[in-house]
C-alpha cells in the first residue's frame, strides 16, 4: 500500500506487481531458490543446426510444391486458351446452341 501511495505502483502495473509478490511468497527472492530443481536445458549449437536444417527443408518443400501447383495451373490455362480458340469446338458449340462458349476474363503470361 505504501508503494501505491507513493506512486511507484499504479493501475497499469498493479497486476505485474501482484505476480512478483506471489512468486516471491511462494518460491523466495534468491535465484538459487527459483531455479532449484527447475534447471532449463541449454540450447546447443547442434540443436540450432538441426532447427535451421529442418526449417530450411520445410521452406524448400513449400517452394517446390508451390512451383508444381503453378505449373499445373498454367498448363490448364494454356489448354483452355487452345480450346477457346479452336474453330471446330466453336462450330460444335454454336450448332448445339451454346453460343461461343464462356468468355474468359483476365490475363496471364506463360
Amino acid at each position: 500500500m505504501d508503494a501505491f501511495d507513493e506512486g511507484m505502483v499504479n493501475c497499469s502495473n498493479l497486476s505485474r506487481v501482484r505476480k512478483v509478490i506471489e512468486l516471491r511468497c511462494s518460491i523466495g527472492k534468491t535465484p538459487e531458490r527459483r531455479n532449484k530443481g527447475h534447471k532449463r536445458p541449454e540450447y546447443t549449437v547442434k540443436q540450432l543446426k538441426q532447427d535451421i536444417t529442418r526449417s530450411t527443408k520445410e521452406k524448400e518443400e513449400f517452394v517446390r510444391e508451390t512451383r508444381h501447383k503453378e505449373n499445373r495451373l498454367l498448363t490448364l490455362l494454356i489448354g483452355l486458351r487452345a480450346l477457346v480458340q479452336d474453330e471446330t469446338l466453336q462450330a460444335i458449340l454454336s450448332k448445339e446452341g451454346l453460343g461461343g462458349g464462356p468468355k474468359l476474363s483476365g490475363s496471364y503470361e506463360y
